[in-house]
């Protein structure tokens, strides 16, 4: 991945085979200057990678859990965190949001009929 503002034209690629993640893969060459991309990038966690354009969202995400509609309403969409400790509902939340949520959760449902119609699993899923 070219890191943003990075602009020219590709002057060499390295051939597919192990490298390490310092090691230039790909050389860009821009008016007479050429920078060199790795595998890694480098970025303040608390800087908005740049965008053209930011969607809004239209719809709210109808979780059916009234704590969560109320106080932390979420963006069809949208993203948002579960913070807490071990063993404090994180994952039951997600299990609730796949079940009886208006998003699309194709692939939760997918594992859930597979451990219904086998009888268990390793999943956990209700």
């Amino acid at each position: 991945m070219v890191p943003p503002k990075f602009s020219g034209r590709v002057k060499k690629v390295m051939p597919a085979g192990k490298y390490t993640i310092e090691t230039p893969v790909v050389e860009i060459e821009e008016a007479g200057n050429t920078m060199t991309v790795m595998l890694f990038q480098r970025w303040p966690v608390r800087q908005a990678r740049p965008c053209v354009e930011k969607l809004q969202g239209k719809e709210a995400l109808l979780t059916c859990e009234r704590v969560i509609d109320a106080l932390f309403p979420v963006t069809l969409g949208g993203t948002a965190a579960v913070p807490g400790a071990f063993g404090c509902g994180k994952t039951v939340i997600s299990q609730a949001l796949s079940k009886y949520s208006n998003s699309r959760c194709r692939g939760l449902r997918r594992l859930r009929r597979a451990r219904q119609r086998d009888g268990g699993g390793a999943f956990g899923l209700p």
